[in-house]
């Protein structure tokens, strides 16, 4: 005998034999404690902090794992200082609550295409303090931290070299006929090129020789004497004996400083040349007083 069924009855049939499906969403952070993270700067261009809308990059590499490789917890990770924290673009967790880390932070965040040679520019246009605060870059590390719901330290360190020009007045001037005559200061034959590896910092330069316009600094007094100051920031590197290093024109004429020896700026130290100007006759004299190095691994503010 067929048995027939009306619609209405198939469907009682058939929503009888279907069970109810609950579709949930696993979360794969839940029960873990979110990264958090506080830096610390002994000096910056401009203050003795970071500065509001700053961005740095993070990396956490778990221990056992290797930043070289790319074999990190967190890539790259952009942060932002908003009021006195620091802003993930994403929250991001501990493995989990018994893996230690490793935490590498650099500034200014970028694109990174390859930790080990990581591409950094000084600005060769420095004359204001745009290009002069876009040409600094720091970085440091914190390792073998353990899982906690405070903030992890992080100390970021200078790693490019601030070179400090002082010219003073010598005979046939006074400070403000020299500090008006002045119209352009060079810093010459430096690279502004380099790579920086993220997991240790180191620098390599590796571009050809080209001009800095460093940032005129007003004028600074010591023992008495005014001296017009300039300040640039420049990649760490060696420039060779009977370089070129520093060209100075005063009124429309062009006067040069050679180097006497292979100098080296070195990363994170500021580097000092004064240079005394002398107006003989019709012309203009300059003399070089020599090369300082700070002892000190931080400079002062350039304002």
């Amino acid at each position: 005998m067929k048995k027939l069924f009306t619609l209405g009855a198939l469907a009682l049939i058939l929503s009888s034999c279907l069970e109810p499906v609950t579709i949930t969403t696993v979360n794969p952070n839940e029960g873990k404690m979110a990264i958090n993270i506080a830096t610390n700067l002994e000096t910056r261009v401009t203050d003795t902090a970071y500065e509001q809308g700053d961005r740095i990059g993070l990396f956490v590499v778990n221990e056992g794992e290797n930043l070289s490789t790319w074999e990190s917890h967190v890539t790259n990770m952009c942060f932002t200082l908003e009021g006195e924290k620091w802003t993930p673009d994403q929250p991001i967790y501990w493995k989990d609550k018994h893996t230690r880390a490793h935490f590498y932070a650099y500034y200014p965040y970028a694109s990174v295409n390859n930790v080990n040679y990581h591409n950094f520019a000084v600005q060769q246009n420095q004359r204001d303090m745009n290009g002069y605060k876009a040409s600094e870059f720091l970085w440091g590390k914190s390792e073998y931290q353990n899982p906690t719901d405070n903030a992890i330290g992080i100390t970021t360190n200078h790693k490019m070299s601030l070179v400090r020009l002082a010219l003073k007045a010598g005979k046939g001037f006074t400070f403000e006929q020299l500090r008006d005559a002045i119209q352009e200061v060079e810093i010459n034959n430096v690279c502004c090129e380099c790579t920086i590896n993220l997991e240790n910092g180191e620098i390599q330069d590796r571009s050809n020789s080209t001009t800095i316009y460093p940032c005129l600094n007003s004028s600074e007094t010591n023992n008495g004497e005014q001296s017009v100051v300039y300040y640039a920031l420049t990649v760490p590197q060696t420039v060779s004996n009977g370089s070129r290093i520093i060209t100075i024109r005063i009124a429309d004429d062009e006067y040069v400083v050679n180097l006497n020896r292979d100098y080296t700026f070195k990363a994170g130290k500021r580097h000092k040349l004064t240079i005394n100007v002398d107006k003989i006759n019709n012309g203009v004299n300059v003399g070089v007083g020599g090369w300082e190095e700070d002892d000190d691994e931080f400079w002062g503010d350039a304002e």
